[in-house]
């Protein structure tokens, strides 16, 4: 994400949540993460974000929970 401050909460290699990508145009999620909680992106990160062309989510994760990319 060129030009922006982009913050991923993680914490025991699980995706809390993202803030501030508004105007994101990619997301890299980086190796290691797990799983991307409940909500995580939902309207924190790229809610309403028409920028957004895409999420890469590494092998590593093996749950992505309930609503966590709504409104994306």
């Amino acid at each position: 994400m060129a030009n922006e401050k982009k913050v991923l909460t993680i914490k025991n290699n699980i995706l809390e949540k993202c803030t501030n990508s508004k105007f994101a145009v990619d997301i890299e999620i980086p190796d290691g993460v797990i799983e991307i909680a409940s909500e995580a992106f939902a309207g924190r990160c790229a809610s309403g974000c028409a920028s957004l062309l895409s999420v890469v989510v590494p092998d590593s994760v093996k749950a992505i929970r309930h609503s966590a990319f709504a409104y994306c």
